[in-house]
């Protein structure tokens, strides 16, 4: 084949790739692509039971996340396309590569503890994705492959740790249970890094992480006047906050979701590679900011009271950010700066929005879209 051919083939196959890896970013995706590969056809509520989904509206944002990787037959119910099952290779490679990669940990742990009789031979590096770990039943699946590169020689180097002892220790990971409190503070800032947090309400008067991570230094809150910082690297758990006035969020290859959590009135999202999940109520909105380079925002908030000079600011450098606000009904909602250059933005306003009545307040929505999508829907709150 020729080099003009070369190229074209690898231009046509980089955007494939790019949606596969899209998919795979998020632990619900890769939930319905599995269940897909190893149950076949599935309807829509099956799905949402197979990926531990209620809400079916989020449930419709990863399906159209997962695009060209699946698809309905005429029986109505869904299948994966050729580049779903390609995805699925990619997801079980990748699974592959975390167990070897922790096999490995195992190894060096026990070969340090334990002088070998007889060198051990690792395998060649290769490139790692992050991933979020694999659970006991996939890991089950695809553990004799990967045993089968170390057993012998731990066998011989270390005679009293038999192949079982391997194979609790790669599953359970050693994950350190993390409980740490700080004192609270107007402003806080969440740094997710490769986690899937949980954010709660407390009513208790100080900040709280708790979960599992690989390392007890995983998880750190410092707070230093009025201000404090979290951050969490590779754990699983909840970050409990009280009443702030000021929230950042910055998530970087991860997941945040929210439960039972009242926003407060200047929230600020940063997504780099991840997902955001938020269903909160927002007592007063003064400022929403949002910024997703490659990831995704989903939001569905309640705000039972629009501040003075309220705006909702909404950038996009590649992803996707969706947002449901529910306001009360003496706002007026109107379009400030609206910029796209790349990509796709929907506003939908609802026409009873005029600002009408005592005390009405208005509220700006602006956006930058650069390569991505937005969509933002403003409603009356009907819970008044």
């Amino acid at each position: 084949m020729s080099n003009e051919g070369n190229e074209e083939r690898k231009e046509t196959e980089a955007p494939r790739n790019g949606e596969i890896f899209q998919a795979l970013a998020h632990k619900v995706r890769r939930a319905i692509i599995r269940s897909l590969a190893e149950k076949g056809e599935r309807s829509f509520t099956e799905l949402m039971e197979d990926a531990e989904l209620e809400d079916s509206s989020v449930m419709a944002f990863h399906m159209k996340k997962l695009g060209p990787l699946v698809r309905r037959n005429e029986r109505g119910y869904y299948e994966l396309t050729d580049l779903g099952w390609k995805a699925y290779k990619v997801l079980r490679e990748l699974e592959l590569e975390s167990l070897r990669d922790r096999a490995e940990e195992v190894l060096e742990e026990i070969r340090s503890r334990k002088p070998a009789t007889k060198e051990v031979s690792k395998p060649k590096p290769q490139a790692v994705i992050a991933s979020e770990g694999v659970s006991r039943e996939d890991a089950l699946s695809v553990i004799g492959s990967v045993i089968s590169e170390v057993v012998k020689t731990v066998s011989e180097a270390v005679k009293d740790i038999t192949p079982t002892d391997i194979f609790r220790k790669v599953l359970s990971r050693d994950r350190v249970w993390i409980d740490k409190s700080a004192p609270p503070a107007p402003k806080v800032r969440i740094d997710v890094i490769g986690s899937d947090i949980t954010l709660t309400g407390t009513t208790n008067s100080s900040i709280r992480v708790r979960g599992k991570a690989r390392r007890e230094n995983d998880a750190t809150i410092k707070a230093s006047g009025n201000e404090a910082r979290v951050k969490v690297k590779e754990m699983d758990g909840e970050v409990s906050l009280p009443e702030v006035n000021t929230l950042e969020i910055l998530v970087k290859g991860g997941d945040l979701t929210t439960q039972d959590f009242k926003l407060p009135p200047n929230v600020s999202i940063s997504v780099l590679g991840g997902d955001v999940n938020l269903d909160a109520v927002m007592e007063k909105l003064s400022n929403l900011n949002t910024s997703v380079k490659g990831g995704d925002v989903l939001a569905n908030i309640l705000v039972k009271e629009v501040g003075q000079n309220a705006s909702v600011n909404i950038t996009v450098l590649g992803g996707d950010t969706r947002i449901t606000l529910r306001v009360p009904k003496n706002t007026k909602v109107v379009r400030g700066n609206i910029k796209v250059t790349g990509g796709d933005v929907g506003i939908e306003i609802d026409e009873s929005l005029t600002g009408a009545g005592e005390g009405a307040r208005t509220l700006v929505i602006n956006t930058k879209i650069i390569g991505g999508d937005a969509s933002i829907s403003v409603l009356p709150n009907t819970r008044e």
